[in-house]
């Protein structure tokens, strides 16, 4: 049994991109890669709307892995979770990860959630004006996160990206103390690491301490996993260990005009080299200890329905390193 198996996404609700990616499934194959897995992608709550029907396409979809790979995985991306549903209790948020948590007729092994997204900075400094209200909204979600983790025992919270984007709103869950918090209330809870994420928040962490500011959503308190973040962003999150059940592995790239870095950049040809890439998931590997986990490729492309060309770059370099 491999430690890693490498999946990629999947939209149940975009048949062009489905086609493609069993293109690229077969492609895996035929490079030797003896396990795989899938992300079912849901982004919005309107994706859910037909959970039944979209159920038959989970099937089938075992049915053509277990068809090419020895063994194979497979996860939700579930929606995010709107920004004033922060609490998670509000709203529609909870009722829809609940039917998450079913769906899938025990064929799913992990639910990446995702929680506090994109919350306006007006927002954010009216309910987090402090430090210490941040803590207690995240052990009141650990509390409600038990919830979850009852009904389904994958149950990973993601790590996100701290950027310095108004726009963009501010994120929880960008530093690994904030998982401290949630984990420590709720031992089912499980963490899935972004390393695109944790390497943009190391770039905003290094921004912070040269321009001598906190952005939203960091605080003073938080001064010394700053410092720490900005010279090894992964580091404190590694200390998690085994709890680490789901790793979404990509690098990111540089901002665009808008100052939004790319998400998503194949090994190699983001921000960090091809050794530094293989040289961190073999940290990660090593942290894991002897559990298997899925690590989803979350590589950017400019079509989702063509020949995905990053993605065939990005195995090709996990194979030239032995991974399979």
């Amino acid at each position: 049994m491999n430690q890693i198996i490498f999946a990629q996404d999947v939209m149940l609700t975009k048949p062009d991109q489905e086609k493609a990616r069993k293109k690229i499934f077969k492609k895996m194959h035929d490079l030797g890669f003896k396990n795989a897995g899938i992300e079912f992608i849901f982004f919005h709550e309107n994706e859910c709307a037909n959970l039944e029907k979209l159920e038959i396409k989970v099937q089938q979809w075992k049915k053509f892995m277990d068809g090419l790979f020895e063994e194979t995985r497979f996860s939700i991306h579930a929606p995010w979770i709107p920004p004033m549903n922060t609490n998670l209790i509000e709203g529609k948020g909870m009722e829809l990860m609940r039917n998450l948590a079913t769906f899938g007729d025990g064929v799913i092994d992990a639910i990446n959630i995702h929680m506090g997204m994109g919350i306006p900075v007006k927002e954010w400094k009216k309910r987090y004006s402090h430090y210490s209200e941040k803590q207690a909204c995240i052990e009141m979600l650990s509390t409600h996160l038990g919830e979850l983790t009852d009904v389904h025992p994958g149950i990973c919270v993601e790590s996100m990206p701290g950027m310095d984007l108004p726009e963009e709103g501010v994120h929880f869950f960008c530093l690994a103390r904030d998982f401290e918090y949630l984990l420590k209330n709720n031992k089912k809870a499980n963490l899935c690491v972004d390393t695109c994420h944790t390497g943009i928040t190391g770039l905003s962490c290094q921004n912070m301490l040269a321009q001598k500011t906190f952005v939203p959503g960091f605080y003073e308190e938080e001064i010394s996993e700053i410092e720490d973040t900005a010279r090894d962003p992964d580091a404190a999150f590694l200390k998690f260990g085994k709890r680490i059940k789901h790793l979404h592995f990509s690098d990111y790239g540089k901002a665009d005009k808008n100052g939004i870095p790319l998400h998503g950049a194949s090994f190699g040809k983001g921000m960090r080299t091809e050794k530094e890439m293989m040289d961190l998931l073999k940290r990660y590997e090593k942290v894991i200890g002897k559990e298997t986990v899925s690590a989803v490729l979350e590589i950017n492309e400019n079509s989702y329905s063509g020949d995905l060309p990053t993605m065939q770059h990005a195995l090709g370099i996990l194979r030239k390193h032995s991974y399979e």
